[in-house]
């Protein structure tokens, strides 16, 4: 838990930071330059950082949850008591630190989803001009010079890089545009080649994203998706060690710009503990309709702080009872069964 701490406490001062870098950007005149580009790009880098932490740590969770459940207490642990499979599993399973320390994660993963949550509307401009800048860069200057070396003899795949900076490349936002049948005519300065773009707040959509990932599917794999060495393997591709480099990281790029683009529910995603509630397995199982309120685990870990002779736990004392929150979206959002949403409101109502 240290290093967790010290990762949630690190990236609390430098969100804070690039936030407040932004709103002294925003106060300004607005004139972009190489100023404001820095901070939107760290700022999309920081986005990128939190949504990594808080899916590391609620993989944690998973995984330990995933633990106690595949090591119920044995016969021998539950001194002569009767109690209910469910119980083995998540009752008498969890250790004082064990609580202590879930608590404490639970409270960082929500703290830190919190305060990412609140400044989407501030941060929204800045992802999206940076992901823009990316695209660009990719399909107005990279695409460019592989038309121009790489792919200029080869016209079936010229043909698709064609296709990706019509589908994609934002010419309004550029000084000039390139015309792949000119540069195989003419041999230009490396000055003219560079194509000058200016970064705007218009990200590509889903859509766009998709078509040019089947693109360089179709690019790299000549319509064998079952090649030796993987998709970007370099066995029989004819494309080279660079370019094929250059196409895998953009690829994977626009995964994870899908993510970005849909802020809101990614935070909502990777901080969902819904999953600490839900029992149903083994109330079939078990054959009852319900469970005692003791053996939920939200209501443990409360527990555990009224019990706890740590002042320093009794903070966080309402943070178990997001754990309802979320277990009740879960169920009438994804699974859209009211009976569970009953039941979650009523534990709560005890």
């Amino acid at each position: 838990m240290g290093t967790i701490r010290a990762d949630h406490d690190d990236f609390s001062i430098r969100f804070a930071s690039a936030m407040d870098q932004m709103i002294r950007l925003k106060s300004s005149d607005g004139v972009y330059n190489d100023w404001s580009r820095d901070i939107k790009g760290n700022m999309y880098d920081i986005v990128v950082e939190g949504f990594q932490l808080l899916s590391r740590w609620t993989g944690r969770i998973w995984e330990q949850c995933a633990w106690k459940f595949s090591r119920p207490i044995s016969d021998s642990q539950q001194n002569s008591m009767t109690c209910f499979d469910y119980e083995k599993v998540v009752r008498y399973n969890y250790t004082a630190e064990e609580r202590r320390a879930l608590l404490e994660l639970i409270g960082y993963i929500k703290s830190i989803g919190l305060m990412m949550q609140h400044c989407d509307t501030l941060v929204s401009e800045a992802l999206w001009e940076t992901i823009h800048m990316e695209v660009q860069d990719f399909v107005q200057d990279k695409l460019d010079t592989m038309l121009r070396t790489t792919f200029r003899k080869k016209k079936d795949l010229s043909r698709i890089l064609s296709d990706m900076r019509t589908l994609s490349a934002d010419w309004m936002a550029s000084t000039s545009k390139a015309d792949p049948e000119q540069h195989s005519l003419h041999q230009e300065t490396e000055e003219m080649r560079q194509n000058t773009f200016y970064p705007r707040p218009v990200a590509p959509t889903a859509a766009q994203i998709h078509c040019l990932q089947f693109l360089i599917c179709e690019l790299v794999s000549g319509g064998n998706l079952r090649k030796v060495g993987g998709l970007f393997g370099n066995s029989g591709s004819g494309i080279p060690v660079e370019d094929l480099k250059q196409l895998e990281t953009f690829f994977y790029k626009l995964s994870f710009f899908l993510h970005i683009l849909d802020y809101t529910a990614t935070i909502g995603t990777l901080t969902d503990l819904g999953f600490l509630w839900f029992r149903e397995f083994y109330l079939e199982s078990s054959r009852v309709i319900q469970f005692p309120i003791e053996c939920s685990l939200p209501w443990m870990l409360v527990g555990h702080v009224i019990e706890s002779e740590d002042a320093g736990l009794l903070e966080s004392i309402l943070i178990p009872f997001d754990l309802y929150n979320d277990s009740a979206q879960h169920a009438l959002t994804s699974l859209k069964q009211r009976f569970l949403y009953d039941e979650i409101e009523a534990e709560l109502s005890c």
